[in-house]
């Protein structure tokens, strides 16, 4: 009798694990996907290559979210403070802070100044390497808090500083096609 070859259930089981294990690999992939924009934009950071740190920023939106952000905190701070609500000139004050604020905002959160702070010139004397070695073990040691990464919406994804001592922040992502994510706010 001749041989016959593998049965169409063998077949369609081997392709089914296959697939099976595709689509796993890529949604494991696709979670990942803010970890490597993190990673990208600190890898920039401590090279000093302002433009590309700059890709992982949606400018526009991160202005706009911390402009109110900051306005929300000045005037809920000035509505506290018990001075403030006897000084005459409290409301010039809250008048003319959000204006500042903005300016302020529009100013400094800017490609131009992110390239700036980076062509700066490292404190003492350092070489880039020690400046990059001293950065990076400064802002992930865990003496000065921790870090907590977490999803808030398939779309939105943050990192929250919480340090020893002081408010936590948190960093704001959101993504901007499949796989590429843009910081956009910080709280």
């Amino acid at each position: 009798e001749p041989r016959r070859g593998k049965s169409p259930l063998v077949w369609l089981a081997g392709i089914g694990a296959v697939l099976a294990l595709m689509c796993g690999v890529l949604a494991g992939a696709f979670y990942a996907t803010p970890y490597f924009a993190i990673w990208g934009m600190r890898n920039a950071a401590l090279n000093k290559d302002a433009p590309k740190f700059c890709s992982y920023i949606d400018f526009p939106v991160l202005r706009e979210n911390l402009k109110a952000e900051l306005n929300a905190k000045m005037l809920f701070e000035m509505q506290k403070d018990d001075k403030l609500k006897n000084n005459p000139f409290a409301g010039l004050a809250t008048a003319a802070a959000p204006t500042m604020i903005n300016n302020m905002i529009d100013g400094f959160v800017t490609p131009a100044a992110i390239e700036r702070g980076f062509n700066q010139e490292t404190p003492s004397g350092k070489d880039k390497n020690v400046a990059s070695q001293t950065l990076n073990r400064d802002f992930l040691s865990e003496e000065k808090g921790n870090v907590a990464t977490s999803y808030k919406s398939l779309n939105e994804f943050q990192i929250a500083f919480i340090p020893n001592e002081g408010e936590p922040i948190l960093f704001i992502f959101e993504r901007r096609s499949l796989i590429y994510w843009q910081l956009s706010g910080m709280k």
